[in-house]
């Protein structure tokens, strides 16, 4: 793959003058000579000189580097803790959109935890009531009301470690268990990590560029750059400078 960057350079001053000369003529004498002479003048004549203006002038430059096309980002999913997995409802080289669920680990720790929630918030909703005829104490409800908001973090994070969504989009790259498999937070994939599945976000990709050490002052973020690669024979892709 091959990537321009066109890059703006210092401002070039032009100016071209051509400067005319003045040529004297004078009298001389002969040594010796006792009769008096003229010399005859020479005529010099005038040469034209152009002038230009000092001008301020940009421009490109274009360097060609090989370049490789990377993933924008690689993710690989896994719960916090240890579990047993429900359903996993993806396979490898699936699309799947940011936000889709992709594992379901065992939920019965969640769904006792949400019932639990929902009848302190219906406890909750009634000591509001007593508070306001007086009933029962500020201090009592204040407790009430922590409880409900410790129970809602924990069943957040319970969620969170149940029910595995995509965090972008992209496509899935590997699959690492099976429906009923009991899930240890060990390493088991190529690349050292803990996973259920990996994914990898296609759109839009990054590409590497290897730039000679002499561009680098030249490169800035935000330049565009142009992409070509041999898959595409023909096709230009515009990009754009994120990282150095």
């Amino acid at each position: 793959m091959k990537t321009i960057f066109k890059m703006k350079t210092i401002k070039i001053a032009l100016l071209t003058a051509i400067a005319g000369a003045n040529l004297i003529s004078c009298d001389m004498q002969a040594p010796g000579a006792s009769a008096e002479t003229t010399s005859a003048a020479v005529e010099v004549k005038a040469q034209p000189v152009k002038v230009m203006d000092l001008v301020y002038r940009e421009t490109a430059v274009e360097q060609r580097s090989t370049s490789t096309v990377l993933a924008f980002e690689e993710t690989y999913l896994s719960p916090a803790i240890q579990g047993r997995i429900r359903s996993v409802k993806v396979e490898i080289n699936d699309r799947v959109n940011k936000g889709q669920l992709l594992v379901e680990m065992d939920r019965t720790q969640m769904d006792q935890t949400r019932l639990q929630y929902e009848q302190l918030k219906t406890d909750l909703a009634r000591m509001d009531t007593l508070l306001s005829y007086g009933s029962i104490t500020q201090q009592a409800y204040d407790q009430m009301k922590a409880q409900v908001e410790s129970t809602e973090l924990v069943l957040n994070n319970l969620e969170e470690n149940t029910l595995l969504r995509a965090p972008h989009s992209g496509i899935i790259t590997g699959k690492y268990f099976n429906d009923g498999e009991l899930f240890s937070p060990a390493p088991n994939t190529p690349v050292g990590k803990a996973a259920l599945v990996s994914m990898i976000q296609v759109d839009p990709v990054k590409v590497m560029v290897n730039l000679s050490e002499k561009y680098l002052p030249l490169v800035k973020e935000g330049m565009t750059a142009t992409i070509s690669t041999e898959v595409y024979p023909g096709v230009k892709f515009t990009g754009k400078v994120f990282r150095i």
